[in-house]
């Protein structure tokens, strides 16, 4: 009787087998570099806070912030975004950092995506980032109002550093977005505790216009003015 052909017993299959059997079973998304938030360039100022946010002609002070000295050049603010409408100034942060990111994307795009689409694992980091911008550059604006330059250094506002979220304790910027709903457009209400703060001689009283993006370029030499 004819004999059948077997594989000797102990013999393993060689290694380009396993190495193809591991390529066929891994996901391509695997393979491809993490995506990454650009680096943006805004800055604290905001551009006519008599649209941006509700301020007062003439009285001095933000409507719905309340600014507190807690210490030699220290001071906390409370804002109630529902009565300063900081959402407006929200929104057009949001969408420079969408149109800075799409434009970085579109010069170095991720492999496996077109040239300027940001990655779907990226769109909600912009939103955090857009919160905490919201924040710094309406502190900034109450500070302001009450005649005090917030100190270089405290640009960015976290709940790393000095920002919370009343009624969202203990949550920090993506605990609070998702908790909160938040999108583009929607007033966020925060206390920003022991900003530093130099006072300047006395409030505006009223709004004052002053460049939110004033011209800037990345190391790489991207232009990101408006």
């Amino acid at each position: 009787a004819k004999q059948e052909a077997r594989r000797p017993r102990g013999v393993m299959p060689s290694t380009s087998t396993l190495l193809g059997v591991l390529l066929a079973l891994t996901p391509v998304t695997c393979f491809l570099p993490t995506p990454i938030l650009h680096s943006f360039v805004t800055s604290r100022r905001v551009s006519g806070c008599s649209v941006a946010m509700n301020l007062p002609g003439g009285t001095g002070g933000m409507q719905g912030a309340i600014v507190t000295q807690v210490g030699p050049n220290l001071y906390n603010v409370d804002v109630e975004g529902s009565i300063c409408q900081n959402g407006k100034l929200g929104q057009v942060i949001y969408n420079k950092i969408l149109s800075d990111q799409k434009r970085e994307y579109t010069a170095r795009p991720m492999p496996g995506f077109r040239k300027g689409t940001i990655p779907p694992q990226i769109m909600p980091r912009i939103k955090f980032a857009a919160i905490e911008q919201l924040c710094s550059q309406t502190c900034e604006a109450a500070l302001e109002e009450e005649g005090i330059t917030m100190s270089e250094g405290q640009t960015e506002l976290s709940t790393t550093n000095s920002l919370e979220f009343p009624g969202f304790d203990g949550l920090d910027v993506p605990g609070y977005c998702k908790a909160s709903a938040w999108k583009p457009g929607k007033d966020v209400s925060f206390r920003a505790y022991r900003v530093r703060g130099i006072p300047s001689g006395g409030g505006r009283g009223g709004a004052q216009e002053v460049e939110m993006f004033p011209g800037a370029k990345t190391p790489e030499g991207i232009d990101l003015s408006t």
